[in-house]
């Protein structure tokens, strides 16, 4: 939904999945949406951070994204480059640990 509501029409979505290696997948998820400034993408994983100037969203849905990942034993990285997009990147383990 952020990546939505960051695009312009025609704006582009893309979802990557690679094995990384013996132990891990890693996911991407890009957009060529407006990005996040350098001091909002030092908060977004925050409980109730939201950058959205109307605040009618939450901001719970990365802090709970971020939760479960690390609960599983991986990891959540952002870049982010204003007017330009944003890529989130998900690493997983592919066993329990």
């Amino acid at each position: 939904n952020n990546a939505f509501s960051a695009m312009k029409k025609n704006g582009r979505l893309m979802i990557k999945a690679r094995q990384k290696d013996n132990t891990a997948v890693e996911i991407s998820i890009s957009d060529n949406g407006h990005g996040i400034s350098r001091e909002d993408i030092k908060h977004i994983f925050e409980p109730f951070f939201s950058a959205h100037s109307n605040h009618e969203q939450p901001g719970l849905g990365l802090s709970i994204v971020y939760g479960l990942i690390t609960e599983l034993g991986g990891n959540i990285a952002v870049t982010s480059e204003l007017d330009k997009g944003t890529q989130f990147t998900l690493t997983l383990p592919t066993k329990a640990g």
